[in-house]
């Protein structure tokens, strides 16, 4: 959603659609991390993205200290050891993406976040917005 929400403010310019955009960035940060999984689709990394995308459209630093925090749980040992044990009747086997390397669901889509990390003025979300 946040996407489209940054994507209207680009081509309308109207200060409603960032105003929705901050809110929207606000509310996936007091949510927390995701303990479906890491990938784009439900997981962690859509969150990194999400907030990316905000703060390429804003330049607010909070949104990028914010995406990086997302990042580092990707690797604490507690974040991991609660999506393994999370429920989640959707999944073949608990705590495990059905498509493990995949990007949407899987660690691909993890390093594609650790990589717009790496040059947040670029970083999009894949296959929908382009930077």
């Amino acid at each position: 959603m946040l996407p489209t929400i940054c994507k209207a403010y680009e081509v309308f310019g109207e200060s409603r659609y960032l105003e929705a955009a901050r809110r929207a960035a606000d509310c996936v940060w007091s949510n927390g991390i995701l303990r479906k999984g890491l990938g784009i689709c439900h997981g962690i990394a859509g969150s990194v993205l999400s907030l990316l995308t905000v703060y390429r459209t804003t330049r607010e630093n909070r949104h990028l200290y914010r995406a990086l925090r997302m990042c580092e749980a990707t690797w604490c040992e507690p974040c991991l050891d609660t999506i393994r044990c999370s429920p989640d009747r959707q999944r073949y086997v608990r705590g495990m993406p059905d498509l493990p390397y995949s990007l949407m669901e899987g660690s691909a889509g993890i390093l594609y976040a650790y990589v717009s990390v790496l040059r947040p003025d670029a970083a999009s979300f894949p296959g929908y917005d382009f930077a």
